[in-house]
């Protein structure tokens, strides 16, 4: 373009030198220069007019762009929007198929978050309408840019403003968009959280899927309500009183109350089930225990197991007799259970196999404990020769083992119960009082000094124990009904900062007296005191007030008190003690022996309140009635010294019961100095068997508040809660097998069990016959007896008058002869006339 330009001035340059050139052609030539020069700023103009027109299109076609992208979220936000309603609608649904009437405070809260909601909703529906309309007018907007796009080089100079409104509009829409999305998402994410809360709700099934069976959890949940005491009339009430108050729910197929029974015989089966798994799962030495007891004139058998670990409740059974080969059959029955049940769970059904298992069982027990009773001794011999039978057929390689070998593992360990020792104290402590008694004075003592009292009372009960007894029950919560007064005794006592510490004379057998007579001299001038305020309103009162003021009565029971202190309550520590094993025991029960073997000579050091007979178990001087039993009155001196009497007779009878049934454990005993071996075979050992008398604890409750349960139905509630069988369940991979295995077992072992209770009842039936047999040879050999009478009466005559006598014995020669027919006078007055006299009178002894 340039050199367009320069070539042109040169023409008119040329021109100009022309002589013949006009003016009018100067001129021309001028304007024409003048033409092209402006025809160059013009094209120059038109350049730079084009570069700004492109530039603007490219401005426009990005806001296009930007108007397309938004229209693309707001189709996004549109179909959020509805996916939100159609979320909104599911929700409504299913809050709709609840009943009101079930809704909770949470299911409130959630209505009020819904009716928020519901008006968040209202609100985005009219923004969005608004943002529709926005959209609209957009799209309006966008047809007239279209259109302005094709007159664009014509319009450049509205153009240039047009673009930067509209930007500014595009961007306020778009920032209005963002926030309206922003409320979008907060409104989503409240709606997700009502769907979640309501998803956590679960829906409650009783039976299984596609069947009339009831699924393992409504099975497992009666299993343990009946456990835990609930009635068999009230589960079902219980549980669906529970998920109608916690969920909502009303549930309405529920079980009958024949499935409650049911399932507590089920808890019976697999509480057993886990015994025999746990103890075939561990070859360890475990100890078996086992107690006897007589209630409602029915015999109960109670056996557990202890392992390393832990004690099981293994059998709860009524026995038909109570001896030795009665308890024998009792303990293969157990075992026989035991494997049957352990067999069948596990899929094994060979004969054999099972033989095999129960043998494996009974080869663990090393061990036993008992409280020595009569027939005790003699069941652990025929258990050790049973045991003895099975252990070839327990152990493959039993004919291959020497005979020591053999013996060792042949060998049981018996041990007793130190618990039971201090039920023993108790009872020769007051055969001890009852003889110091009768020693210190021939006259009556206490309430037997009253006539209304002369007959109250047992002949073998001690004064004393018999005022620890009677204040129980005047004072005690649990005492006498009708004549007790413990609410007035305690607002006595509260009225002067004080609290009762007697406690219920029945139903705890271990140190009760000891304790008790500690609290009652503790007691004493609190006592004396309430009943001078009270009155003896009635006989337990004036019993009471007549006995309390009786010393030797309170010198039996301070003497009681002191034994607490400084033997009992340090022993009985030392059985709770988890440190100290029942070897260790044997050092222990060796101290006792000797401490009371020298006290028995001088009682004296128990006066004092730091005495101590065990090395780390000194006397607890903040029990109740500590320091008043250790107080020494300078004008009381009578008490003292009846104390001292009659504590050294109580340790003279405590001394010969250590002797007897602590044997075992004293030197020279079998477990006195315990080897390696004794003592690692002992380990499962407990100290007491505490565990079967919880058992009849246990027994005693159920039976009182169910009266008509089945033995077989009380065993599972016993064995269920106490060896945790719910826990261990949880833990088992194979829960739900077990469960219909279970189920599947139940019917055989109903029969069982029925077939076991006709049995007892058959030999009942049996013993009352023998009994009543009895009964008659006893009568007809009377009958003989005092027929034989009559006719040495009818033959030799009656002897009324000395004069008789001589007549009668003139008929004989010999003395014997003689003998006899004075004995038979006698017989005839005291067995066929029934006459009346001293007894002394009719004894023989000659």
């Amino acid at each position: 373009m340039g050199t367009n330009k320069a070539s042109s001035t040169d023409n008119l340059a040329e021109g100009c030198e022309n002589p013949k050139c006009s003016k009018q052609k100067l001129k021309t030539i001028k304007c024409c220069q003048q033409i092209q020069n402006l025809n160059y700023q013009l094209q120059h103009e038109k350049e730079e007019v084009e570069e700004e027109l492109t530039q603007e299109y490219k401005e426009n076609q990005q806001l296009s762009d930007q108007l397309n992208k938004i229209i693309k979220d707001k189709t996004i936000s549109d179909k959020e929007l509805s996916d939100l309603k159609q979320k909104y609608e599911t929700v409504i649904n299913k809050l709709q198929k609840y009943n009101t009437r079930n809704i909770n405070k949470k299911i409130q809260r959630r209505d009020t978050k819904l009716e928020t909601i519901n008006k968040t909703l209202t609100n985005e529906k009219e923004k969005s309408s608004f943002m529709e309309e926005s959209i609209t007018q957009s799209e309006k907007e966008i047809l007239v840019l279209k259109e302005d796009k094709r007159n664009l080089q014509k319009r450049i100079s509205y153009l240039k403003s047009k673009p930067e409104l509209f930007e500014n509009k595009q961007n306020e829409n778009i920032s209005k968009l963002r926030d309206e999305n922003k409320e979008l998402q907060e409104s989503n994410a409240i709606l997700q959280e009502i769907i979640e809360e309501c998803t956590k709700i679960p829906i409650f099934k009783t039976r299984k899927d596609g069947s009339r069976e009831f699924c393992d959890e409504m099975k497992k949940t009666y299993m343990e309500l009946i456990s835990l005491g609930v009635s068999c009339n009230m589960c079902s009430n219980v549980i669906k009183s529970v998920i109608k108050n916690m969920t909502g729910q009303e549930l309405n197929d529920m079980p009958e109350v024949t499935f409650a029974k049911r399932m507590a015989l089920q808890a019976n089966l697999m509480a057993k089930f886990q015994l025999a798994d746990t103890i075939l799962s561990k070859d360890s030495a475990n100890t078996l225990q086992f107690d006897g007891t007589s209630k409602w004139g029915e015999h109960f058998f109670t056996f557990d197991i202890t392992t390393s670990e832990k004690t099981y409740s293994a059998s709860l059974m009524d026995l038909a007799t109570e001896n030795s080969a009665t308890q024998l059959n009792a303990t293969k029955a157990l075992f026989n259970e035991l494997g049957e049940i352990y067999v069948s769970l596990t899929n094994e059904k060979n004969p054999e196999i099972l033989t095999k298992v129960i043998s494996k069982m009974v080869k663990t027990i090393h061990n036993t404990m008992s409280d020595r009773g009569p027939t005790n001794k003699p069941y652990v011999k025929l258990f050790e020769e049973w045991r003895k039978s099975l252990l070839p057929k327990a152990l493959e390689n039993w004919e291959t083992l020497n005979e020591e070998c053999q013996q060792s593992i042949i060998d049981i360990h018996d041990f007793y119960c130190g618990l039971h020792l201090l039920t023993n104290f108790a009872d020769y402590s007051n055969k001890s009082l009852k003889k110091f008694e009768e020693i210190s004075t021939a006259e009556k003592i206490g309430m037997k000094t009253l006539s209304q009292f002369s007959n109250w009372g047992t002949r073998s009960e001690s004064a004393a124990q018999r005022l620890i007894r009677s204040c129980c029950n005047l004072l005690q919560i649990h005492g006498c009904e009708t004549a007790g007064r413990p609410q007035q005794f305690n607002a006595y006592l509260f009225e002067n900062g004080l609290k009762n510490y007697l406690v219920p004379f029945r139903g705890n057998r271990f140190n009760i007296l000891f304790q008790n007579a500690r609290a009652v001299y503790g007691h004493l001038t609190h006592i004396q005191d309430f009943i001078e305020m009270y009155g003896t309103g009635n006989n337990l009162l004036l019993s009471v007030n007549a006995d309390i003021e009786s010393k030797i009565a309170l010198a039996g029971v301070r003497a009681l008190g002191l034994v607490d202190v400084h033997i009992n309550r340090p022993l009985w520590k030392l059985l709770d003690c988890n440190d100290v094993s029942i070897t260790d025991m044997s050092q222990y029960y060796q101290k006792l022996h000797d401490s009371i073997s020298n006290l028995v000579q001088d009682s004296s050091p128990m006066f004092d309140e730091n005495y101590q007979m065990f090395e780390n178990y000194p006397p607890e001087k903040d029990l109740f009635g500590f320091f008043a039993l250790h107080a020494v009155e300078e004008n009381n001196e009578e008490l003292d010294v009846l104390t001292t009497q009659a504590l050294e007779l109580i340790l003279a009878s405590i001394l010969s019961v250590i002797k007897r049934q602590l044997v075992d454990h004293l030197t020279g005993g079998k477990h006195s100095d315990p080897n390696e071996d004794l003592m690692l075979i002992s380990q499962s050992v407990p100290k007491t068997n505490q565990s079967n008398e919880s058992n009849f604890g246990q027994l005693d409750r159920i039976k009182r508040f169910k009266p008509n349960a089945t033995t077989a139905h009380i065993e599972g509630m016993v064995l269920y809660v106490n060896n945790k069988t719910s826990d261990w369940l949880d833990t088992q991979c194979n829960e739900a097998d077990i469960m219909q295995k279970v189920s599947k077992l139940l019917p055989k072992f109903i029969e069982k069990w029925r077939q076991r209770s006709k049995d007892i009842k058959k030999k009942r039936i049996e013993m009352l016959q023998i009994r009543a047999d009895e009964i008659k040879r006893k009568k007809m050999k009377k009958i003989a007896e005092k027929q034989k009478i009559i006719d040495n009466i009818l033959r030799y005559g009656q002897c009324k008058t000395e004069g008789d006598v001589k007549k009668l014995l003139s008929k004989f020669k010999t003395s014997h002869m003689k003998l006899v027919a004075l004995k038979f006078q006698l017989k005839y007055y005291k067995c066929v006339l029934s006459f009346e006299g001293n007894n002394a009178f009719y004894k023989f002894f000659i």
